[in-house]
């Protein structure tokens, strides 16, 4: 994995950190597993049963349990919540994602557990974060992006908004966020007379640090909604042999290059327009592309659009994408009993991490430790 002269005696960055994970679902088990990816021991923390992912959809659970070991605990039972504070005491890091206070109440919150271990870095996880008035409810990915506005920005102008989208945006930024907090608090650490410390992590907040942009936008629009969202030359359209074609010809030299390649006389006084201009036709735009396209097939287009430079893709399905030339060139993915993505940057050395997390902790029993 790693890039030429790649010394192979290096060691994968987080060598020796230890991560106690009692996250379950989505965001906080694929932070555990990137952590696994980075060289961490990930100790996955499952109640009895374990995971309701695990039955639910159990190719996306082994998917982001990657790399972890498993230990099956009973928090509810005393003899249980001893054991896992003896675990967490050895930790670097602990990753939970029970509404704010069951922890505690489960003697493993933040005060307690750094009696134990001052140099703990306790990242707790949410929807909505440890304060706020909003910060005992639940919450899941489709609600919090109303609550944060990505769900009014989603959706075609004219139309109800429209939030079907493939992954969960809000899920996958307070995996992201969850990482970077975790490494900067490592970091931290290393520093004089710093210990460990408490991260408290919405996903709330995690998805409006991520639409950070958007939020600058208001600057220029006070009234931001999914109309100032059009692409006039972008978009997605049926070609004549039923399959569908992405195109983003946003910058103006794109847009001039798409018109001379399509030559589409009905749009002809747009040919040389801005983009305010084009913005304000963008359904006549739309219109007369979506009929453009479907006059040949997508193999067709794609070789006259990457003739004349412009950004253009197949819309592949997701067993398309596995295939595809491109990612098997790049070794996008790892040789897996179940596909998975390996990590996206070819870092000095990192391996693949193959053994998903076996449930009832059968490579931990009796060990009290779980390291």
């Amino acid at each position: 994995m790693a890039g030429g002269g790649a010394d192979p005696t290096l060691g994968p960055p987080l060598q020796g950190v230890r991560v106690l994970d009692f996250t379950e679902n989505l965001p906080g088990p694929f932070a555990g597993m990137i952590l696994a990816q980075l060289g961490a021991t990930v100790v996955k923390i499952e109640r009895p049963g374990g995971d309701p992912m695990r039955g639910r959809r159990p190719g996306g659970f082994a998917a982001i349990n990657q790399g972890k070991r498993s230990l099956t605990i009973d928090l509810k039972d005393p003899a249980g919540q001893k054991r896992a504070l003896r675990i967490a005491a050895q930790a670097d890091v602990l990753m939970q994602s029970f509404r704010p206070g069951v922890m505690a109440r489960l003697g493993l919150g933040y005060d307690r557990v750094r009696e134990e271990n001052p140099g703990i870095i306790y990242l707790s996880m949410s929807s909505y974060g440890s304060s706020g008035p909003l910060s005992t409810r639940a919450g899941h990915d489709q609600d919090v992006a109303a609550l944060a506005g990505l769900v009014s920005l989603c959706g075609r102008p004219g139309s109800d908004p429209s939030y079907h989208v493939g992954i969960p945006t809000s899920d996958n930024a307070t995996t992201l966020y969850a990482v970077i907090a975790i490494l900067g608090a490592l970091l931290q650490r290393r520093q004089p007379s710093r210990g460990g410390q408490h991260l408290d992590l919405a996903m709330a907040d995690a998805l409006l640090a991520a639409m950070t942009p958007r939020f600058g936008d208001l600057h220029d629009r006070p009234e931001l909604d999914r109309r100032d969202f059009v692409r006039p030359g972008s978009g997605v359209y049926r070609c004549d042999d039923g399959t569908y074609l992405a195109v983003a010809a946003v910058e103006q030299h794109y847009w001039t290059r798409l018109m001379k390649a399509l030559v589409l006389t009905e749009i002809e006084d747009l040919w040389s327009a801005g983009w305010q201009e084009r913005m304000g036709a963008f359904e006549r735009i739309d219109r007369a592309l979506d009929g453009r396209f479907r006059q040949e097939s997508r193999s067709y287009w794609l070789k006259l659009l990457d003739d004349a430079g412009i950004p253009a893709s197949p819309v592949q399905t997701l067993p398309e994408v596995v295939r595809h030339e491109h990612f098997l060139a790049r070794g996008s993915f790892a040789d897996q009993p179940f596909i998975s993505p390996r990590f996206p940057v070819r870092l000095e050395g990192i391996s693949d991490i193959a053994e998903t997390a076996r449930p009832s902790g059968s490579s931990l029993t009796g060990k009290e430790e779980a390291w």
